[in-house]
């Protein structure tokens, strides 16, 4: 009788760390939940963001056709996707008129660069390539890769002192020699979708509609690898003596290794298809095309991945 009672004492200092593991345990708690509504708040924006550039982009390409409809040249197509981006960023800057509104809008409503080079980039590259005339391309390669390559570095080149001349005596914001040269990299490729349009209306020789063509088509990869090669060597200063040998350096290992890479999942995608023999049986054309489209995809992944 006497030892029932001392089986409900507690210990003052047992008592107090069941308090603190209470206390523990309820900020854990609470800490879950934050990231749980965090991730749910993040999920809702991302997926108002996609719809946003679905809406956008079917707009632009139903107001595209009109154009074509109606023969309108004074504005091309590509000029039309930039005015209707730009009226929708007109749109988030003054017809939200709350501060909390714009603040959110600016931090989430912005350009997500791994969605562009891991998602929207590779397949735009690839339809670029897979419907490319292959005859007349190879035929003019020589031309084409002066055009692409040589171009595109001369140009690069060209903006690169310019943009360091201008950072330097202040008439443009203030940046250093590597963030002049990829910059540089960045904007001296330049899509020629209006020009090749008004090639196309103007019907003119195929021999030159093809030169810019191809030369469109080598000068985003030129582009893309100049870029990696100078951010590779981000410093705050680029110095020609010590940096130039290593960018050179970096930008012919990425050309090659892609162009082994490209080579090297295509021989062995080519020896899938042969060894699984999915072309001699009629009722498996979507499966040929999944694999055919995956192994596609993957040479670019496994090249972003060994970079």
């Amino acid at each position: 009788p006497h030892r029932i009672p001392q089986l409900h004492r507690r210990d003052p200092g047992r008592r107090a760390m069941s308090g603190d593991g209470s206390a523990a345990g309820g900020d854990d708690g609470e800490s879950l939940a934050q990231q749980a509504t965090e991730q749910a708040e993040q999920q809702e924006y991302e997926a108002t963001e996609l719809i946003i550039m679905i809406v956008l982009l079917v707009v632009a390409l139903s107001a595209g056709r009109v154009l074509h409809r109606y023969r309108v040249r004074w504005l091309t197509e590509s000029g039309l996707f930039i005015l209707v981006g730009f009226l929708f960023g007109l749109f988030v800057h003054t017809a939200l008129l709350s501060a909390e509104l714009q603040e959110k809008a600016e931090k989430r409503f912005f350009f997500n660069h791994e969605l562009f080079n891991l998602v929207l980039l590779p397949h735009i590259i690839f339809e670029a390539g897979f419907s490319l005339p292959r005859d007349l391309f190879f035929t003019r390669i020589g031309a084409i890769l002066v055009f692409a390559v040589g171009g595109t570095i001369v140009a690069t080149v060209f903006t690169w002192c310019v943009l360091v001349g201008f950072s330097y005596v202040g008439a443009v914001v203030p940046l250093s020699s590597v963030e002049c040269g990829a910059l540089s990299a960045l904007i001296s490729a330049i899509d020629p979708v209006s020009t090749l349009t008004l090639f196309k209306i103007l019907q003119v020789h195929p021999e030159l509609h093809n030169l810019l063509f191809g030369e469109s088509v080598l000068n985003d990869a030129v582009s893309i690898i100049l870029f990696r090669a100078i951010m590779r060597f981000f410093k705050t200063q680029f110095l020609i003596g010590r940096d130039l040998p290593a960018t050179i350096g970096a930008f012919l290992e990425v050309s090659f290794g892609s162009i082994l890479m490209g080579f090297g999942v295509a021989a062995a995608s080519a020896l899938l298809l042969k060894a699984s023999r999915l072309g001699h049986t009629g009722d498996s054309a979507i499966v040929e095309a999944g694999i055919f489209w995956a192994l596609s995809y993957l040479s670019f992944l496994a090249a972003e991945a060994l970079d």
